[in-house]
């Protein structure tokens, strides 16, 4: 019998990640435009030491500084260093959002509008296992892609600042301390990545049931049936109980409280919220499951 449960994980195993390599192969903007943005990044960052162009609002790279709340700080400083890199980490986690947000409400849709679906349904692969690769994809590979390619950029535009300021200039810039600084930025960001996981997932896998039950236009009706139900709970009773809070989840975790706080921010990291966002988002999938293998085509 364990034999038997072993090579059910294994067999299970290596279908999810040929469902997850078809995917990326389906979809390679995914990989693609962190690919791109990082790129033009450091040919921009080349260009102004070349050049003497303005990159990151800076003209003279011998005085590079960066304003943070309010204060200007020198490239060599800690806070600075922490604030270069979150620049990136901050710009490519926003532009992963919306990948995901297309990705996935064309995840299931796009399937049967080709009716590629009835290609995929004569398989051995159940619908859980297909949905479930999906919901991976949009909510965990994207924005680690993303993660990865903004750590990769901004090591690398680090990288090729230095080297303009070496040479030639008086400039002292420790390399060393400020990789150490921006590599701490880069692992607690991952903190944020997890909390927004729980926070923005719900929001994500309705998305993904419209996805799976939409006859058509379903960015109208994944966020039209949420403004209606928004509209009618306002109206009828005091408050949006339901309808609000999915609406919350909508926003990116590091602009759910109001003020910067990406970590500890949000109510969906304390206790009931943790639990609620849960529970919600299992129900969601669940009929995500169940609307994949009921309806079939357009």
């Amino acid at each position: 019998m364990g034999e038997l449960n072993g090579v059910k994980i294994m067999v299970l195993t290596r279908t999810l990640r040929y469902l997850l390599y078809r995917e990326l192969w389906e979809h390679p903007l995914i990989w693609k435009i962190p690919v791109g943005l990082g790129l033009i990044n450091v040919l921009l960052c080349m260009a102004s030491i070349v050049l003497g162009l303005n990159y990151l609002g800076v003209a003279d790279f011998n005085e590079f500084s960066l304003k943070v709340e309010g204060g200007e700080l020198s490239f060599g400083e800690a806070e600075s260093a922490e604030a270069f890199f979150k620049f990136f980490l901050f710009g490519f986690f926003l532009i992963g959002q919306l990948v995901t947000l297309s990705y996935v409400l064309s995840a299931l849709y796009r399937e049967r509008e080709d009716r590629s679906i009835l290609f995929w349904k004569s398989l051995p692969v159940s619908d859980l296992m297909v949905v479930f690769s999906k919901a991976v994809i949009g909510l965990l590979v994207i924005p680690i892609i993303f993660w990865l390619g903004s750590a990769a950029t901004a090591l690398l535009v680090t990288g090729v600042i230095w080297i303009g300021l070496s040479i030639g200039t008086p400039f002292e810039f420790s390399l060393s301390l400020f990789y150490l600084v921006g590599i701490k930025s880069l692992i607690s960001w991952l903190g944020m990545l997890l909390g927004q996981l729980i926070w923005g997932g719900p929001f994500f896998l309705w998305i993904l049931l419209v996805s799976s039950t939409a006859r058509s236009a379903p960015f109208l009706w994944a966020f039209g049936i949420p403004g209606l139900g928004y509209l009618i709970e306002l109206t009828m009773f005091d408050g949006t109980p339901f309808f609000g809070w999915l609406w919350a989840r909508a926003t990116p975790l590091p602009f759910a409280s109001g003020e910067w706080a990406p970590v500890s921010s949000g109510p969906a990291l304390e206790p009931i919220g943790l639990l609620t966002s849960i529970f919600v988002a299992a129900v969601l999938f669940i009929a995500a499951v169940f609307a994949r293998r009921h309806f079939r085509d357009i």
